[in-house]
């Protein structure tokens, strides 16, 4: 143990460290921080605070003492008086720069037992670059020729050492991973916030959609959708699965059951001399057209009727008869029409009503499913 300086290796957390050895007066005091002198003040006197405030951790503070040797701190005359406080400094100057002698011998390299210099394991710096062969060479200097084996060793140990920074670091990685990765064997279950999970993936909960008891099956959709059905609907464009009934042309092969079911029923006719309601054959070969059933009213048919099913009837009123009291120039009361004792001519009620006959109606849009 050193008797004239005290190394700490710093916390990174304090900047006052404790004197361990006596000194003569604080000039006498030196603080080095990673070797390099350093500002610093005494709290007490067993004490110094370094003044730039705590060194980072690792640091090494050296705080040493260094006792003047170029001149006596007491100087006796004759007839002085002899005070025991002049004695003690004078001996404790001598054995401080006794100490502070030896420490610096127990720091320099010394001929170990077998006669040859010991560093005992620690690091030799600022050598020279040699000059005769002998001469003792840093790392550097061996390094910088290329192709020899001190450089390949250097470079398979930076290399070394980077393969094992990269090592850790994928380890770290991975076990970050492994620590929040979610478990096949728990079905989804380990997911943190499941409605952002469904959101995120677009998908409904169970409690959101219907169970297999409450859903249709395809066949029994397929029964529920019977092509070539008529269906009137409030609003603007055929639903799905459904064409307005506006006389458009269409491929036979995107429609394939709606062009079956219209063939088996007989309502196809030819393009050429077909009314507006009818549907027609399209090209002859790959298209065929809708009727239009626009301003039309439905009549259901009857098979006993004597009309065949899709046929179209024009408007018409039913058969009927009107009375009609006309009067003869002296006042009598005589039958109407030609003939008639007394008859003064032709009565009419004038013309009355609309452009058209109809019931009261709304307009909705007519549709086929296909």
């Amino acid at each position: 143990m050193a008797d004239s300086y005290v190394l700490y290796t710093a916390s990174g957390s304090t900047d006052t460290y404790n004197i361990t050895f006596g000194y003569l007066a604080p000039e006498n005091v030196e603080v080095l921080l990673d070797g390099v002198s350093t500002p610093f003040t005494f709290p007490s006197l067993s004490q110094i605070q370094i003044t730039s405030g705590n060194p980072s951790l690792g640091a090494i503070v050296n705080i040493k003492r260094i006792t003047p040797r170029d001149a006596r701190e007491i100087v006796w005359q004759n007839a002085a008086n002899l005070t025991a406080d002049d004695l003690n400094t004078a001996d404790l100057q001598v054995l401080y720069i006794m100490q502070e002698a030896f420490d610096g011998g127990d720091d320099t390299l010394k001929i170990g037992a077998e006669g040859v210099f010991d560093a005992e394991s620690k690091r030799i710096q600022n050598i020279a670059e040699p000059i005769d062969d002998a001469d003792a060479v840093t790392k550097g200097y061996l390094g910088s020729f290329p192709g020899s084996n001190l450089a390949e060793a250097v470079a398979a140990k930076d290399a070394a050492e980077d393969a094992q920074e990269a090592a850790e670091l994928a380890e770290t990685n991975a076990t970050a991973v492994l620590s929040s990765a979610m478990l096949k064997s728990n079905n989804l279950n380990d997911v943190v916030d499941k409605p952002d999970a469904r959101t995120n993936l677009n998908v409904y909960s169970k409690g959101e959609v219907y169970s297999k008891s409450e859903v249709y099956t395809k066949s029994e959709v397929d029964l529920k959708r019977i092509v070539g059905e008529v269906v009137t609907v409030l609003a603007l464009t055929a639903p799905a699965g459904t064409l307005e009934l506006d006389g458009a042309m269409l491929p036979r092969a995107s429609f394939v059951d709606l062009y079956a079911h219209l063939t088996t029923a007989g309502l196809i006719v030819s393009e050429g001399g077909k009314d507006v309601w009818e549907f027609g054959d399209g090209d002859g070969s790959t298209t065929f057209s809708l009727g239009n059933f626009s301003t039309l009213f439905p009549r259901y048919w009857d098979s006993g009727s004597g009309r065949s099913l899709g046929s179209f009837e024009d408007d018409a009123l039913k058969s009927h008869n009107h009375s009609l009291n006309v009067y003869n120039s002296s006042g009598g009361e005589a039958k109407a029409g030609s003939g008639v004792s007394g008859y003064e001519g032709l009565a009419s009620t004038g013309y009355f009503g609309d452009t058209e006959t109809r019931p009261k109606n709304i307009a909705l849009l007519a549709c086929i499913i296909y």
